[in-house]
């Protein structure tokens, strides 16, 4: 049920005085109800749109509406209706009539249909263009106004089992996926990323690994294309790829029964060894960045404002420094985790609000509206105000 201002997005608006208006986006992106719903941005949310998709990739045809007629008491109802054709005018697809909302409004701002249509065309699906004409109707007036959208079907590449991404080419993709998302790449710059030198680092694999796992869960579909490629894999890059499957729960049991090797071998050592809940304690940097790579793999809500209640931990101020002439004991040690914890996270915020519109939009949207603690609520602030002096 959010709301915003009716120049959001202007360039797909339609506009008729005193008419219904509004626009209609197909969108691959999962988080789009997060974006939508709890952010207040500077320009307005950064919903992304698809052009291609894969044979059973999930994709959402996202309409919005403004300017329709409410009742005398406040209350509105929008209904949509959708039809899809496929190539060469077969497959046709019929939505008729679908009730978009039907709440109370408010005059002058733009609503989200409640329950988007979510899209997946399935094996027997041809590939090639796909046009989707949009209508969307004003129950209380009868008008209405009309989008005309298209998506390509395209097959989903197999993945050379020698690639390697340059790592600019890597950090891109990667640092971009919550607002670009491109996951027909995410088995490629998987196995980059296992072959390069940042799992060397203590901790790095597992962020990478959260990551990746939130991309395969949302779409379940890549599990194919990483079993395809396995059995050319040299022995890490194996056993670390089934790790992904294991973890991001894709595969069947018939794939891991068939792995031999030494690649089996590790993967059996492993697989049954705790995965860190990145929603739990934060207990040190490498805490910090799983929640950050969450946010990552799809531009969730609920990593954000995770590390919004970690800035908690300005309450161990001093404590590093105290530690130092302290008798160590665990409450001691305590407060010198958690400033260390605490100044990791400050820069890492003021760093992200700076790169991430989205980031922003969260930050926001928590200060206004979640019951934070007054430290917590400062300390937010603080970041805040200082991304405003420096924009």
């Amino acid at each position: 049920m959010k709301r915003f201002i009716v120049c959001v997005l202007a360039m797909f608006v339609i506009t008729e005085t005193f008419a219904i208006k509004g626009f209609a986006l197909l969108s691959a992106d999962y988080n789009y109800a997060d974006k939508w719903n709890k952010g207040l941005y500077e320009k307005g949310p950064a919903l992304s749109s698809v052009k291609e998709v894969y044979r059973n990739q999930k994709f959402y045809l996202l309409a919005v509406a403004s300017d329709f007629v409410m009742n005398p008491n406040g209350f509105a109802k929008v209904y949509y209706s959708v039809e899809i054709d496929g190539p060469n005018g077969k497959q046709p697809i019929g939505w008729r009539d679908k009730l978009m909302f039907g709440w109370k409004c408010t005059k002058g701002v733009m609503y989200l249909a409640e329950n988007p249509l979510c899209l997946s065309l399935d094996d027997n699906s041809p590939y090639g263009e796909y046009r989707v004409h949009v209508t969307v109707k004003d129950h209380y007036t009868g008008k209405s106004f009309e989008k005309d959208l298209k998506f390509n079907l395209v097959e989903l590449p197999a993945v050379d089992a020698k690639t390697q991404i340059d790592m600019k080419t890597y950090n891109k993709w990667f640092s971009a996926y919550h607002r670009d998302p491109k996951p027909g790449q995410a088995i490629s710059h998987y196995l980059t990323f296992v072959r390069s030198d940042a799992i060397k680092k203590r901790g790095r694999f597992i962020v990478g690994l959260n990551f990746f796992a939130e991309v395969l869960r949302n779409n379940p579909y890549l599990a194919k294309q990483a079993m395809d490629v396995y059995p050319e894999l040299e022995d890490e890059a194996a056993f670390r790829l089934a790790l992904l499957l294991h973890v991001s729960k894709t595969a069947p049991q018939e794939f891991f029964d068939k792995m031999e090797g030494k690649s089996k071998e590790v993967y059996l050592s492993m697989k049954d060894k705790p995965f860190p809940d990145v929603y739990g304690v934060v207990t040190s940097g490498r805490s910090l960045d799983a929640l950050w790579a969450k946010f990552l793999a799809g531009g969730e809500y609920k990593a954000i404002h995770r590390l919004i209640q970690t800035l908690e931990y300005a309450d161990s101020k001093g404590g590093l420094e105290a530690f130092k002439t302290s008798e160590k004991t665990a409450e001691d040690k305590k407060k010198a985790v958690r400033e260390a914890v605490y100044n990791a996270l400050i820069w890492s915020m003021k760093n992200n609000c700076k790169r991430h519109y989205q980031v922003r939009g969260y930050m926001r949207w928590a200060l206004k509206n979640e019951e934070l603690t007054s430290l917590q609520r400062s300390e937010l602030e603080k970041i805040l105000k200082e991304w405003q002096a420096g924009a």
